[in-house]
């Protein structure tokens, strides 16, 4: 781990870092590369019994952004679905993030 960027244990895969800028640490301490499902950044967690699947964007917002919530969507403020910076994310109803998307698809 790098002394200028700050850590924090994922809670749904506590042997797994994240921090602010999105990048995932293995066990051994390696950035994890993850793959896009429908665009969005989603990585793998082997933890015991089960694998954990997971978009970059929500695990980034919960141990990040305040106001989290289980029923809430993780929003990208610059429409950028592979930025998923703490800064860039917010959380919003998911109806609320499709009306966001259909009309950015308007604008396009």
């Amino acid at each position: 781990m790098t002394a200028k960027q700050e850590w924090f244990r994922i809670p749904q895969a506590p042997r797994y870092f994240v921090n602010r800028k999105g990048e995932i640490l293995n066990p051994r301490r390696r950035k994890i590369k993850g793959y896009l499902d429908n665009g969005n950044p989603t990585v793998q967690f082997p933890e015991e019994d089960r694998v954990h699947t997971m978009r970059i964007a929500r695990i980034v917002g919960e141990v990040f952004c305040k106001d989290y919530r289980h029923d809430l969507c993780a929003c990208h403020r610059n429409g950028n679905l592979l930025d998923c910076r703490a800064e860039n994310l917010k959380w919003l109803p998911r109806g609320e993030v499709h009306r966001i998307h259909i009309e950015r698809k308007r604008k396009q």
